[in-house]
C-alpha cells in the first residue's frame, strides 16, 4: 500500500530504553521508512520517564512515540487510517481552513461524529495562520490543513506504519 498524500511533514520522538526489543524494532521500522526521529532512552532521562508515565497511566511503557505531523486537505479515509489506530492518543489538534474549503465542513463534522476536540483556526480572520499554512504546503493556501499531536504507546509494526501514513 501507498503512503498517504495528505501528508506533508512529521516529527517523530521515540521514548524507549535501550533493553527493549519492541523499541528497537520501532526505531527500525522507522530508519527502514527513511523516516528521521529523535530518541529519548528514558532509563537515562528522568524527566522523560516521568512525560512516559504521564502519558501511560503512571507505567514507564516502551516504546512510547509523540508524533506530530502536518495534513494538507486529508480525505475521511486518511483520517481514519491514522486517527483511529488502536492505541492513538490525540493530545492536540488544530484545522485551518476558511469559508472557501468545501472539504473543511467535512472534517469537523468526522472529528465531530468521533468526539475528537480540536481548535478551529479561520485562515481568512488570521493572516498568520495563513502563513504558517503556506510555509506547509511550499506556497499554497490548500485547506483544509491538520496540525496534529498524539501518542501511540507498544504499537506493533502495522500500528506504526498505520498511524504515521505509510499504508491506507
Amino acid at each position: 500500500m501507498a503512503e498517504i498524500p495528505s501528508i506533508c511533514q512529521r516529527w517523530i520522538t521515540v521514548y524507549s530504553t535501550s533493553w527493549c526489543g519492541q523499541s528497537r524494532r520501532a526505531k527500525a521500522l522507522l530508519t527502514s521508512h527513511g523516516l528521521l526521529f529523535e530518541d529519548i532512552d528514558i532509563d537515562r532521562d528522568p524527566s522523560a520517564a516521568r512525560q512516559v508515565e504521564n502519558w501511560n497511566q503512571g507505567y514507564r511503557s516502551v516504546p512510547t512515540l509523540d508524533i506530530r505531523m502536518i495534513l494538507i486537505q486529508p480525505t475521511l479515509a486518511d483520517l481514519q487510517s491514522i486517527l483511529l489506530v488502536p492505541g492513538v492518543q490525540i493530545a492536540d489538534l488544530t484545522i485551518y481552513t476558511d469559508a472557501q474549503s468545501p472539504l473543511s465542513p467535512h472534517v469537523a463534522s468526522w472529528f465531530a461524529d468521533y468526539e475528537i476536540d480540536y481548535v478551529k483556526i479561520q485562515v481568512e480572520k488570521d493572516a498568520e495562520a495563513a502563513h504558517q499554512v503556506r510555509a506547509w504546503n511550499k506556497g499554497t493556501l490548500a485547506l483544509p490543513a491538520l496540525d496534529v499531536r498524539f501518542h501511540l504507546t507498544e504499537p506493533v509494526s502495522e500500528e506504526l506504519e498505520r498511524a504515521l501514513g505509510l499504508t491506507q
